[in-house]
This record gives structure tokens, C-alpha cells and sequence, in this order.
């Protein structure tokens, strides 16, 4: 529509009852392409503001989303629209209703991850600026990393996953939710564990894995006091490095180091255990550092004493007739009987 290209903004456009009397009688491919021409004209803007461009711009986006043929159409031009639409929106310091539009985008973009990845940086972005912020918006700051912290998983890239999980833990820890920042850093090691790299994968190792694997471990430095939620993390990242071959690279040095990272580990996770106040919990947390140690190595002398000493700590903590530590110790003795 050649119309368009005569309007200063969009926000005329918009205002001309001329043209939207025009743009109502559009259907089809024909409002589609009038659709991508009106994005891509608003989206020249340094922001978007105003209530009404707003909501026409998202009716615009979405109808664009809901047109799509998922398999068969290259809808990377609509995607990267859409995105630069949801960036460019501002609420000013209405950071709830600004925090409620992306949940709305997320709920009428899923087809697009592109989006969902561009909604988790400006949650994450509210919450960074709600935490320099003053006290009163804790709960707001807990509700952004909540959203993101729901909306990652909806991304199929577990590289992609993996950085978000990460960078929203970032923010919790500034924000003191030391809970929520434990969970992220466990959702980044899942993204980890189901890593299924192709082919020739050493350069995506090393350029991308092991510098957020190390961004992990700099969070877990800053979190303040040892307790059992850290150190199993820190086991955690230990077995998934201890196990898998493809993080070698044929070092000579590995069994060495992976043995005094190992070490470090357990000292954390008896540190941890001992720490805990509560007798049953501390039982509770000793029977599942053993049974982690019993799945991911093999029985041998040493894992049997630490084992051991992990079992006696349940013992003396759990009742007798616990189930839990009635399985666990079954566990322990099968996997030891032919030492």
C-alpha cells in the first residue's frame, strides 16, 4: 500500500481515518504484506509508547504469527519484526505493566523462539532495574525471575537455554534469591547433561560450554555460606565433567584434576551435611549425596568408606523404619557386594 510510505509515523497512519477505512477491507496475503510494511515502519522508532500504537502494533504482530505456515515457511523476517516490536515498547517505570505485556507476547508469539528469548532478556532487564531500585519491588524483582525462569524451557536450543538459565541466575544472586538462583544453575547443568552435540562439537566446547560452566562457578563463589542446595550443584557439575569424555580432549593432566575436584566436592558435601541443623533433613541430605555417589561411579575401596561414612550420618539422624533409608541402604549393599 503506497499510502503508507506518506505518513511521517506510524502513529499517523494509525490516526488517518482515510487509511484505516483502506486497511479494513485488506484480507489475506495482501494484509499480511500491509502487515509486515507497518511493522517495519514502527520499528524505525527509538520506542513505542503510546497505549493505542501498542495494542494496534501486538493485533498487527499477531495476526502476522497466526498466519504462518509453521513448516513450510521461512518466517524469519515476521520473527525478527516481532522482536524488534517487543524490545521497543515502554512502559516508562511501570514495570508491572510492562512485566504483564511480555507475558502476553509469550502466550501470542510461542511459534517464534527467537521471541521467547528476546521476552526472558527484558524480564531479566526489568528485574536489573528494579533491584537498583528500592525494597518495595522484591516481589516484583521474584515475579520477572519467576517468568523467565518458566519461559526458558520453551526454547528448543539447550546452548541458548543453558546462557538464559544463567544470566536470569545472575540476576537472582544480585537480588539475594539465593533459592532461585540455586534452581537456575540446576536447570543450566540439565541443559548440559542433555547436550547432543554433532559431529565435530571441540569447537563448541571449548567457545561456548566451558565459559559458561565457568560463569557458573563464579555465581556459585558469590553465593554467601556453604549449605547442601550449593554443594550438590557443585557435585553435580563435577559428575557431568568427571563422566563424559568429550570435555578431555585428551589432557594428560585430567584424572589428576578431576580427582582434586572431586575432592573439593566431597569435603563441600560432608561440610554441607554437617552444617544442617535439623536432624532428619540432615539424613535426608546424606542418603542422597550417597545414592548420587553410588549411580555415577563404580564401586571401588574409597567410594565404599565415603559411602559409608554418608550412610552412618542417615543412620544415626533417620528412624530405622524410614523407608528411605531402608532403600538406600539395600542400594549400598548390592552395589558394594563384590567388593
Amino acid at each position: 500500500m503506497k499510502l503508507l510510505k506518506y505518513f511521517s509515523s506510524i502513529e499517523n497512519a494509525f490516526a488517518s481515518e482515510h487509511f484505516m477505512a483502506l486497511y479494513e477491507l485488506l484480507s489475506g496475503i495482501s494484509k499480511n504484506v500491509i502487515n509486515l510494511e507497518m511493522l517495519e515502519k514502527a520499528t524505525r522508532s527509538r520506542s513505542i509508547s503510546d497505549p493505542t500504537t501498542i495494542q494496534m502494533l501486538f493485533e498487527i504482530s499477531k495476526g502476522l504469527h497466526d498466519s504462518i505456515d509453521i513448516l513450510n515457511e521461512d518466517y524469519q523476517q515476521k520473527s525478527l519484526l516481532i522482536c524488534y516490536f517487543v524490545r521497543m515498547v515502554s512502559f516508562g517505570d511501570d514495570r508491572e505493566r510492562h512485566l504483564t505485556f511480555l507475558a502476553t507476547c509469550r502466550a501470542a508469539f510461542s511459534y517464534f523462539d527467537m521471541v521467547m528469548d528476546t521476552v526472558v532478556l527484558l524480564s531479566n532487564n526489568l528485574a536489573s532495574g528494579a533491584i537498583k531500585g528500592t525494597s518495595k519491588f522484591s516481589n516484583f524483582v521474584k515475579a520477572c525471575v519467576a517468568f523467565s525462569e518458566a519461559t526458558i524451557p520453551s526454547i528448543p536450543s539447550q546452548i541458548r537455554c543453558m546462557k538464559l538459565f544463567i544470566a536470569t541466575a545472575e540476576v537472582a544472586l544480585f537480588a539475594g534469591l539465593f533459592s532461585h538462583t540455586k534452581g537456575l544453575l540446576n536447570s543450566a547443568i540439565d541443559c548440559l547433561l542433555c547436550l547432543d552435540l554433532p559431529g565435530s562439537y571441540k569447537s563448541i566446547i571449548e567457545d561456548e560450554i566451558l565459559p559458561l560452566t565457568c560463569k557458573m562457578c563464579s555465581i556459585l563463589a558469590f553465593i554467601p555460606g556453604i549449605n547442601g542446595g550449593i554443594a550438590q550443584i557443585q557435585m553435580r557439575l563435577m559428575l557431568v565433567f568427571g563422566h563424559n569424555e568429550m570435555f578431555i580432549f585428551g589432557d594428560e593432566s585430567y584424572e589428576q584434576e578431576i580427582s582434586l575436584v572431586t575432592k573439593d566436592a566431597l569435603q563441600c558435601l560432608f561440610k554441607a551435611i554437617e552444617q544442617d541443623p535439623a536432624s532428619a533433613s540432615k539424613g535426608k541430605l546424606a542418603l542422597e549425596a550417597c545414592n548420587c555417589l553410588i549411580i555415577n561411579f563404580k564401586a571401588n575401596h574409597e567410594l565404599h568408606l565415603q559411602c559409608s561414612k554418608l550412610i552412618e550420618i542417615a543412620t544415626s539422624c533417620l528412624h530405622s523404619k524410614d523407608n528411605y533409608l531402608k532403600t538406600s541402604v539395600n542400594f549400598f549393599e548390592k552395589h558394594f557386594q563384590n567388593l
